[in-house]
């Protein structure tokens, strides 16, 4: 499967023995304007403060923009406007503070880290729990040079942020490789293999599997999905970290399975990400996993492609027991935080709410966010100009930029390319 099981192999080597790695382990304080984790961006300019209290005051009013400055960037540029070209992201260049597409909390615990022994245990591939006790990965993580799987004594399995520190680590009982793969398989679609653990994640650590996709993602070209693992970033080949990243889907084969997305030169996954998941609302609200990281550009900031799961359902319905996907999940739901989450058409469904929604609440007995407003009933993508500031509906959602406080003027446009806009 061209390069990725000697990559696999080479991080195992450097994982648990280079202390050679520049990266500085320490968290950013985001107040203080030091960079205190050595990656050249300070406070409020890197991404892991973000979330941060101290950066909550920035682009409030953009609900769709929430986690780039009010004066950054450009307006409008893509369908994940965090991916922000201007910025020198940290996957390779992605983000600790969580993914962009709406998921509980239960639920992005659900990516977790494959680790093997070399003096000392550390992670080598990622994964996905997909049932209460099954974790989906890549073939070339779990087996050897000949495609056998590997003895389940050699793996473990790491839940939680920190595979350095992880919440939970399970024992591995059976390992079971898409016999098609054979240690090396120019078809990407068969790269699969399946974990069964020795305990219960869900009922263990309250961990939410997320179901594999049995429908084609071919309609998802030139829309971004979310990825995650805890491979090599550009400060560290021996990351121990959660990283998440969206990449543009730039294909779909049929021939061998492959979902094909594109870093575009900034951001995409690498070493060590090998087995984590490509992920998707299918259906605007049913969270899935689309595919396994198999291979892509040794960049990794370019081209990467993804093992798809509904190509490979003849392994994958055979080494998978039948799981009731909603788990407990009724049709009254349940508020996850504020994310919605109830069961319908034998799916889990999904929904984060928001100001344009209103908190997750029990409304006559059903979990739900609140009824969505029109918020673009009375603006288009032109926009207007409101006391220096710049306000316009872009993809269903209502934008505004206050150009006052960036030290520019709001200049009203009929350009239905432009639209008002901050100079």
């Amino acid at each position: 499967m061209k390069t990725h099981a000697l990559l696999c192999c080479l991080l195992l080597a450097v994982a648990c023995d280079d202390t050679t790695s520049s990266k500085n382990t320490a968290d950013e304080i985001c107040n203080n304007q030091i960079d205190d984790d050595g990656d050249s961006f300070v406070d409020c300019d890197d991404q892991d403060c973000w979330p941060d209290a101290a950066c909550a005051a920035n682009n409030v009013n953009n609900i769709n923009n929430v986690n780039n400055q009010t004066c950054d960037g450009t307006q409008d540029v893509k369908e994940f406007h965090w991916l922000d070209k201007s910025r020198s992201l940290k996957i390779y260049h992605g983000t600790v503070a969580g993914p962009a597409l709406c998921m509980a909390p239960s639920q992005r615990l659900a990516v977790g880290a494959l680790m093997q022994y070399d003096g000392a245990w550390g992670n080598v591939c990622s994964g996905t729990l997909v049932t209460e006790r099954h974790v989906l990965t890549a073939a070339h993580c779990a087996s050897d040079y000949r495609g056998n799987p590997m003895d389940p004594s050699e793996l473990r399995f790491a839940f939680g942020d920190d595979a350095g520190s992880p919440l939970r680590t399970y024992e591995v009982l059976t390992v079971t490789v898409n016999p098609q793969y054979g240690g090396y398989n120019d078809t990407t679609g068969v790269d699969h293999a399946v974990l069964e653990l020795d305990g219960n994640p869900m009922t263990d650590v309250g961990i939410t599997p997320i179901p594999i996709s049995r429908t084609s993602p071919s309609a998802l070209i030139g829309h971004y999905v979310q990825q995650a693992g805890f491979g090599t970033t550009e400060n560290s080949y021996n990351n121990t970290r959660l990283w998440w990243t969206p990449e543009l889907v730039s294909g779909v084969s049929d021939a061998d399975g492959e979902l094909v997305v594109d870093g575009q030169g900034y951001s995409s996954v690498c070493n060590g990400d090998s087995g984590g998941p490509s992920m998707y609302l299918l259906e605007g609200n049913v969270l899935s996993v689309l595919g396994t990281v198999s291979w892509g550009d040794p960049s990794c900031v370019d081209v990467d492609r993804y093992a798809r799961t509904d190509w490979d359902l003849d392994f994958l319905d055979d080494a998978l027991p039948a799981f009731d996907a909603c788990a407990g999940l009724t049709s009254d739901g349940m508020c996850d935080g504020n994310v919605a989450r109830w069961c319908e058409g034998g799916l889990p469904r999904t929904e984060c709410c928001d100001e344009r929604t209103g908190p997750c609440a029990v409304v006559g007995g059903q979990a739900r966010c609140g009824d969505r407003r029109d918020v673009c009933a009375d603006l288009d993508f032109t926009g207007e100009c409101v006391g220096g500031t710049a306000t316009w509906c872009w993809g269903g959602l209502r934008h505004s930029r206050n150009c006052s406080a960036c030290g520019t003027a709001c200049v009203p446009s009929a350009s239905t390319i432009l639209g008002a806009y901050c100079e």
